[in-house]
């Protein structure tokens, strides 16, 4: 009857209008006057599509499945998707039924015996991964490792360097906080990014034992100490000698002797 009386609008036909003779499967109008005019019911209805006797269901929100970047999906993942639908949709839907757009990530069924669709669009079968989840690794070349007095427990400034390290070094993941967090008694590097999701990595993998120069830096001797020379740039042995022993007592208490020097 909708469908009748939109078709028929400008003649002014509403549904009240609108009744069904079956034994001769005709729509029949009933004008004002009492005048009669009739449709087939071939005319008006059809078959239902395969389509539409198939709605789809779509997967629930923890299965779809997770993709680096949306606008250009992976053969891998577009083949987890196809997956996805047809085991969601078992009995209705097989794989090969099933196309995916890498780039925009809209999923067709085509139904083979009238080639009617159905689609999903993508925030219904897929997600995006966190920065967490893209990163493999954190690590930091040995060259690149912070040095710290204790590899187990750094300090506050300690880890302040460690992230300025792993923000120069990964610049694109946008990491927000680094922090010390302890699994089954070992103490690990939670890196948390900018999405919020957060990854966890082994203190080894970011930082190492300071060396002795840098556990014990040299102080320059005072003003008063300092060595009396002809040329700064260019001191004689006996000029060498008097710095190398001022130096090593400025610095006795670092256990510096004349020798290091």
């Amino acid at each position: 009857k909708k469908a009748v009386a939109e078709a028929n609008r400008d003649k002014n036909i509403t549904e009240a209008m609108i009744s069904f003779d079956m034994p001769q499967k005709q729509v029949v109008v009933t004008f004002g006057d009492n005048s009669k005019t009739t449709l087939k019911l071939t005319d008006v209805a059809r078959n239902k599509t395969q389509a539409e006797n198939n709605p789809l269901v779509a997967p629930q929100t923890n299965a779809r499945v997770k993709v680096n970047n949306p606008n250009a999906l992976t053969d891998s993942e577009v083949n987890e998707i196809k997956q996805l639908i047809a085991q969601t949709n078992q009995g209705k839907v097989t794989e090969n039924m099933v196309t995916v757009d890498k780039t925009t990530g809209i999923v067709t069924v085509t139904y083979p015996s009238d080639n009617s669709t159905n689609t999903f669009t993508p925030e219904k079968v897929l997600v995006e991964k966190t920065t967490a989840e893209k990163t493999s690794t954190l690590a930091l070349p040995d060259d690149k490792k912070v040095g710290v007095d204790n590899t187990t427990a750094p300090t506050a400034d300690e880890l302040t360097k460690v992230k300025e390290t792993l923000v120069e070094n990964y610049p694109q993941l946008g990491i927000s906080s680094v922090e010390i967090v302890n699994e089954n008694g070992t103490n690990k590097l939670k890196v948390t990014f900018d999405d919020n999701s957060a990854k966890i990595i082994q203190l080894n993998d970011v930082v190492r034992a300071k060396t002795q120069a840098e556990s014990n830096p040299a102080v320059a001797p005072k003003s008063e100490n300092k060595v009396p020379v002809d040329d700064t740039m260019n001191p004689n042995d006996k000029e060498i000698d008097k710095i190398k022993e001022v130096v090593s007592q400025d610095n006795k208490d670092k256990g510096i002797s004349k020798d290091d020097v």
